[in-house]
């Protein structure tokens, strides 16, 4: 709409507006939250899964459907020389060389010790806690319900990360991540599941993330979920690897 003056813009913005009152249009949307319907993200494309053993439906990974044909073979032919660097399980998982990473909690000293009320066995086969006696702080095992109607067993630290100054590592942002693909033509991710597990805890700092259970007290040896400054340490051995 090509006006000559700001007059007769606002004479047609009216007229318009006019024409849609009268023909029972809003010229303004509803914004009314109660009344949108959700919005729903659906997948560009339909990832193609390649099966690393047929009797075990859960050894799978996926790789887009899109890719030029000779570069998916190569891409499929890879992932079949290195299936054996997939760690399916809790079990699966040898963890990081502690002389590559280890998280250390920087305990305040000033802060007083708390011993907090009793509230596993998957963690103890796979190695990321152990037995332990006089722990210097004990946490709560919150249980908390999952999607599916399962309950997930969580660690409460609460106190302990209150005694832990903030490490400031610098976390990535969503728009440089974003950024740094542009113009890639291949696209690669990698899933470390249950990153924070594959992290060795310092040696001196086991007795500070201690968890009692009607069966008997535990410590960990991996880097627990939920701990404060996780994060920051995850992110400086991906800078390291990567």
């Amino acid at each position: 709409m090509l006006c000559r003056n700001h007059q007769e813009w606002k004479q047609k913005r009216d007229e318009r507006f006019s024409r849609n009152r009268k023909w029972g249009k809003d010229p303004v949307p509803s914004l009314d939250p109660d009344n949108e319907t959700p919005a729903t993200v659906q997948p560009v494309e339909e990832p193609l899964t390649i099966k690393f053993t047929p009797s075990n439906p859960g050894e799978i990974t996926k790789i887009g459907s899109k890719i030029i044909e000779d570069v998916r073979d190569q891409v499929v032919q890879c992932l079949w020389r290195n299936k054996d660097f997939f760690a399916w399980t809790p079990q699966d998982m040898e963890g990081i060389n502690p002389g590559v990473i280890a998280h250390h909690l920087n305990l305040d000293p000033s802060v007083k010790p708390v011993m907090q009320k009793r509230r596993y066995k998957r963690l103890l086969s796979a190695r990321h806690i152990k037995e332990i006696q006089f722990p210097e702080l004990l946490s709560n095992i919150p249980l908390v319900p999952k999607l599916g109607g399962k309950w997930r067993m969580c660690i409460d630290f609460q106190d302990l990360n209150k005694a832990c100054p903030k490490d400031f590592y610098p976390l990535p942002r969503i728009d440089q991540l974003v950024h740094s693909t542009s113009g890639c033509e291949l696209l690669s991710m990698m899933e470390t599941p249950q990153g924070y597990h594959q992290i060795m805890l310092a040696p001196e700092d086991h007795k500070k993330v201690s968890f009692i259970t009607s069966d008997d007290t535990f410590c960990y040896v991996a880097v627990p979920f939920g701990l404060k400054n996780a994060g920051a340490t995850y992110q400086r051995l991906v800078d390291k690897i990567f």
